[in-house]
């Protein structure tokens, strides 16, 4: 189920009753929309996407439960996209600190960003050419392969937006940026952008986890 902020980003976002500002109040609660705690508007919206389905000719997210399950995951991965690449950099670089050796032992005990091989164990290593024990540095590599299976996933996901404007919506997205903003530098309306923010949410969702289902 999406949570209390969701709802207001996606529904509250486009309503005509709600009054954007410093204090972004509803007009049919009459309270600011983080006060509200239910909402005929949010129900309207949770039942719609029952059936969810595209009308393109691809496949279609039918079944209810996994459908909100995925937009959700799709969203949370959009919004901690940036925190992803930022982590997986801070990562690499506590990596390479934690080696003390020459150039060329360096570069085969941590490979390059984005490679295929992934990250190489530092199981079977003298203990003198890390500063660190050789199990944390294990668990940092783990960690650090992680991250980047879950960065290169949402760049795959990525690319299956095609429309110009929706790229450039994602972009911002991805790097963390307002509604507010994000209207403002790709020229539409915030109703407008809410549409858009839907249609790539659906289409990160559908390339994430369609054929996950049992």
């Amino acid at each position: 189920m999406l949570n209390k902020e969701s709802l207001i980003e996606i529904v509250c976002g486009k309503c005509p009753a709600t009054c954007w500002g410093a204090k972004s109040i509803c007009r049919t609660h009459d309270r600011h929309v983080g006060m509200i705690e239910k909402c005929q508007e949010w129900d309207k919206y949770l039942l719609e996407q029952k059936g969810l389905q595209q009308h393109d000719g691809q496949s279609a997210i039918t079944n209810m439960e996994p459908a909100m399950e995925w937009l959700q995951k799709a969203e949370e991965l959009i919004k901690g996209y940036r925190y992803l690449v930022n982590k997986a950099a801070w990562l690499r670089t506590e990596l390479e600190r934690s080696i003390s050796s020459t150039p060329s032992l360096s570069n085969r005990l941590v490979a390059s960003y984005g490679d295929d091989a992934g990250m190489p164990s530092g199981k079977g290593l003298k203990i003198s050419t890390l500063n660190i024990p050789e199990a944390v540095y294990n668990k940092k590599i783990r960690r650090l392969e992680e991250l980047e299976k879950k960065i290169k996933q949402i760049d795959e996901a990525a690319l299956t937006i095609q429309d110009v404007q929706e790229k450039a919506v994602l972009e911002c997205m991805l790097d963390g940026e307002k509604m507010n903003l994000t209207a403002f530098m790709v020229g539409v309306s915030r109703q407008r952008l809410y549409e858009i923010r839907k249609n790539i949410i659906i289409k990160i969702a559908q390339a994430l986890f369609e054929g996950t289902a049992a």
